[in-house]
């Protein structure tokens, strides 16, 4: 019995060792596989060479801000004008109400009265984005670099299989290091009871209104709107690359086209309006409540120097607007991207 065991045992160790074996074999194989050389020859290599002008639709974008949580879709457009300067345009709102969260907890609170016997008056705002800026090129140059590009070989053997690999190629890099400026406003419902409770503040009506309210974790809920105008400054880099090789064989052309740029921006909001609330038709005043105008923002905004391409973005910071809820995480997916030369030029010969 202890032979017949011990026998067990030392199947059981070769068994490991196998498969060990064949885990090194494997591994080394795609490390032989990786520092193969590949020739590769420049098809075109012309970062300055870029669509002048992209129009875009962004079917998703989720917005994670303290004031207000939404999902939903809008628009982009990108213009550059030569090696001086760029312009963006963005908007964006929810899909619906149910995407909206402070505007559909404010519809549907079962408690919107605050304990009294009449419905807050006021009629939540729908989330609405607008921000329009231009980026001045302070510098603008084409620099040597390096561009890694995926590869997909097909092998034949006992089955087909798909192996993946990269190569890094010496090409040209469109290297942008700009200064922003430009301005946003949104609007957007807000859960004002939670800001009065974080700011330990009351809401006041004038001298004929029946005083202070305050607002108490048995209150129940008390949404406002919020009207808010900013503008920001800072700066970028940006990297463009338009690349095409050519590997010697077993492999089609190798593209690269992304026009990359990272930001960082001072914000500033000289105007966060706080719509008066009306409870029991009593209006009363939101003049008390603290206000963070100044934030920023840190982003990264990418799309494909294509006909039709998609592009992406994010962004996290500090947005304008009540005082401790300014703290926010964006994401957005433009698809798709229209890219226009604008370049309406002939060539003309005299016959």
């Amino acid at each position: 019995m202890m032979k017949s065991a011990s026998m067990l045992r030392l199947l059981y160790f070769f068994c490991i060792l196998l498969s060990f074996k064949d885990i090194f074999a494997q591994t080394r194989r795609n490390k032989d596989a990786e520092n193969q050389s590949v020739i590769t020859k420049v098809v075109f290599d012309e970062p300055q060479e870029i669509y002048k002008l992209w129009l875009g639709f962004q079917p998703v974008y989720s917005d994670l801000f303290v004031t207000n949580l939404n999902i939903g879709f809008g628009a982009q457009a990108n213009f550059y004008w030569k090696d001086k300067f760029d312009l963006k345009f963005q908007t964006r709102k929810p899909y619906s109400e149910a995407f909206d969260v402070s505007r559909s907890q404010a519809t549907h609170s079962r408690e919107k009265d605050i304990g009294g016997p009449t419905a807050i008056q006021n009629k939540p705002a729908v989330f609405n984005y607008y921000e329009f800026g231009g980026t001045y090129h302070v510098v603008d140059k084409i620099v040597a670099g390096k561009t890694k590009f995926i590869l997909f070989e097909k092998k034949e053997s006992d089955r087909v299989s798909k192996v993946m690999g990269n190569i890094v190629v010496e090409t040209q890099v469109r290297k942008i290091i700009g200064v922003r400026l430009g301005g946003f406003y949104y609007d957007t419902s807000t859960d004002l009871r939670k800001t009065l409770i974080w700011q330990n503040k009351t809401l006041t009506t004038d001298a004929t209104g029946p005083g202070t309210f305050t607002v108490t974790g048995e209150n129940g809920d008390l949404f406002a709107n919020i009207k808010t105008t900013a503008f920001y400054l800072g700066g970028s880099l940006g990297r463009i690359r338009h690349v095409a090789v050519k590997p010697e064989k077993g492999y089609g052309n190798l593209i690269s086209d992304l026009i990359l740029t990272s930001y960082f921006d001072i914000v500033y909001a000289p105007s966060i309006d706080i719509e008066t609330v009306v409870i029991n038709g009593n209006a009363y005043k939101t003049d008390g409540i603290d206000r963070q105008k100044l934030g920023f923002r840190l982003g990264l905004d990418g799309h494909f120097n294509r006909k039709f391409a998609w592009g992406y973005g994010a962004e996290i910071g500090h947005r304008p607007t009540v005082a401790k809820s300014a703290f926010y995480v964006a994401i957005k997916i433009a698809f798709p991207m229209l890219g226009f030369d604008l370049n309406n030029q002939k060539e003309a010969f005299t016959k």
